[in-house]
């Protein structure tokens, strides 16, 4: 689950699936972070409860999360549907030379494949000591709290009890402790998101320590401020 790194168990995935049978929806399968999920916990892909009921899922993938290769452009798209698959292809411009894939970015795809997971299994587990750590410090910060994530890079921190918006908080903290975070977006997550933010822990043990320190100085800093007048 995007953005709060939490994995559906098969029983979720086979209820979303009966709600869009009845109601003849169609289903667009995020599956970027399929990747990056730490251990004990498991993925499951929609896919897995069958062709025959997947007729209207449409399931994207890239590399963009996985080997941080985001400036590339490069995944992919798949379903069953012929005339949709043809359709999507054909409104994505991926089959001209302005709006196709590059060839850099097919070199480095193959690579990615063929040559680099193992590099992946050792990122999991840097990762995995990373949000370790993370998640401890800030369970000890004031007015700020989260859950562990299973899967992702990113923490989806509650920041409500600051008194704040998203955008404020996060303005509040480039401003003061020359830090950056990213806010919920309203426009991506709906209207839930207010008062929650998103932190980045895919960097060195070094560079996360020092942010946290920074953002627990903002929090502390922040007892007895006016919101209104940050």
């Amino acid at each position: 689950h995007n953005p709060l790194g939490k994995l559906y168990p098969m029983e979720d995935l086979d209820h979303l699936l009966k709600v869009a049978e009845k109601h003849d929806l169609w289903i667009m399968n995020d599956e970027i972070w399929s990747d990056i999920i730490y251990p004990g916990n498991k993925f499951n892909s929609i896919l897995e409860l069958g062709n025959s009921r997947n007729k209207k899922t449409i399931s994207v993938f890239g590399f963009s999360k996985s080997f941080g290769i985001a400036g590339l452009r490069a995944g992919c798209i798949y379903c069953q549907d012929e005339d949709v698959f043809e359709g999507l292809v054909d409104k994505a411009h991926v089959m001209t030379t302005a709006g196709g894939i590059t060839s850099l970015s097919q070199v480095a795809i193959m690579a990615c494949m063929d040559k680099s997971y193992y590099w992946l299994d050792e990122l999991i587990g840097h990762l995995e000591k990373n949000r370790d750590y993370a998640v401890e410090r800030i369970a000890k910060m004031p007015n700020i709290s989260c859950e562990k994530p299973e899967a992702t890079f990113l923490i989806y921190a509650d920041i409500r009890k600051t008194g704040m918006t998203s955008e404020a908080f996060v303005k509040y903290l480039h401003k003061q402790r020359k830090l950056l975070i990213v806010p919920g977006s309203i426009e991506y997550f709906g209207p839930g998101s207010e008062g929650f933010v998103r932190i980045s822990f895919a960097t060195s043990f070094e560079i996360l320590k020092a942010g946290l320190d920074r953002l627990e100085k903002a929090l502390i800093s922040l007892n007895g401020v006016d919101a209104n007048e940050i």
